[in-house]
């Protein structure tokens, strides 16, 4: 199972999924401990959401899915929604800090966030087609309206893995860093959003409801 570390650095809060086996699986409880988290850092000005490792999330965890009963899969699904929601939702700017593989509903989950920065030696993948199945996460509409619908239809239908200025040059991203100082160019990033948002986090409800 993920660990969800959750810590606040003056006005900006830091989320860190982390598993010491599988390179940090989507389950049930790492999605509640997620909503859990984003919730809990709800005054912060900003929320930065990683992963510790190779991995900034590897989607779900399909050996699981295939056992869930019919209550299971139902409960999974609304967490993701819960969580989704949560975050779109936050007053907060949220980011996703793509450290690695970002493969499945974990793209789903970058996706729900604001911004997305990813490492240099990032890769990034909807590979569900390999096995006959689609991202269940909102993934379908919220790549479309990232990248554009050609584009998410081709990253659907190949399953082919991008690296992260593929990624960039999609629209997928926002930034790319270089993975020797990833922390600290993505520090200096946010602080320069916050700095000029200023009217304060009640605009982002504003900017979001345009975009």
């Amino acid at each position: 199972m993920s660990r969800i570390y959750a810590r606040k650095s003056g006005k900006i809060g830091w989320i860190y999924v982390y598993h010491n086996k599988l390179p940090n699986p989507v389950s049930i409880k790492t999605l509640e401990s997620l909503t859990y988290a984003f919730e809990k850092l709800s005054e912060v000005d900003a929320i930065i959401l990683t992963g510790v490792g190779k991995s900034f999330l590897s989607g779900a965890n399909i050996a699981d899915m295939l056992n869930f009963n019919y209550s299971e899969a139902w409960r999974f699904s609304a967490c993701n929604e819960r969580l989704s929601d949560t975050i779109k939702q936050c007053r907060a700017l949220t980011i996703a800090a793509v450290n690695g593989y970002c493969f499945g509903g974990a793209n789903d989950i970058a996706l729900a966030c604001d911004l997305r920065v990813a490492k240099a030696d990032a890769v990034f993948g909807h590979t569900g087609a390999k096995i006959g199945i689609l991202t269940g996460w909102g993934g379908t509409y919220l790549l479309g309206k990232s990248i554009g619908t050609k584009k998410a239809y081709e990253l659907f239908f190949s399953a082919k893995p991008i690296n992260a200025q593929k990624a960039l040059e999609l629209g997928l991203v926002n930034k790319v860093f270089d993975s020797e100082h990833f922390y600290g160019e993505l520090k200096q990033f946010v602080q320069r959003c916050l700095s000029r948002v200023k009217e304060g986090r009640g605009i982002l409800n504003k900017i979001r409801l345009i975009s």
